[in-house]
């Protein structure tokens, strides 16, 4: 969707393609769930392994490269006894789910769940 080289200078136009309607929803969503702050609610998790699915016929992946779409689509399947699954695919940040860090507790605080979003209650938001 995008016509850049470096996806890294690119961010401003990158981040905001899930709120695109020439987009696919099912493209929007599978981009939506890589972000730091997203999570899929429990009623969520078979769409969810249903898009990344689609996603991937869609795209498919490219051999000999380290992908773990088809694994996250299978946990969903299990539908595992959680209320909601974030993914935390950032290398840059600690683990936003995790809440701050607290010098005096010597321990995260809870998150901030303020500061987090439902994937596809997102995606509905902006229908």
């Amino acid at each position: 969707y995008l016509n850049k080289s470096n996806f890294m200078v690119c961010g401003n136009e990158l981040w905001p393609l899930w709120k695109d309607k020439k987009i696919p929803a099912v493209h929007r969503a599978v981009h939506l769930i890589t972000f730091d702050r997203a999570y899929i609610e429990k009623k969520d998790f078979q769409r969810a392994s249903a898009d990344i699915r689609t996603f991937l016929s869609d795209f498919p992946l490219t051999a000999n490269r380290v992908n773990h779409w088809n694994e996250i689509a299978d946990y969903l399947d299990t539908n595992p006894d959680v209320p909601a699954i974030g993914f935390h695919m950032t290398s840059v940040t600690e683990n936003l789910f995790q809440g701050d860090w607290n010098e005096e507790k010597d321990d995260y605080d809870a998150p901030d769940w303020s500061k987090f979003y439902s994937v596809y209650s997102s995606l509905m938001e902006e229908a």
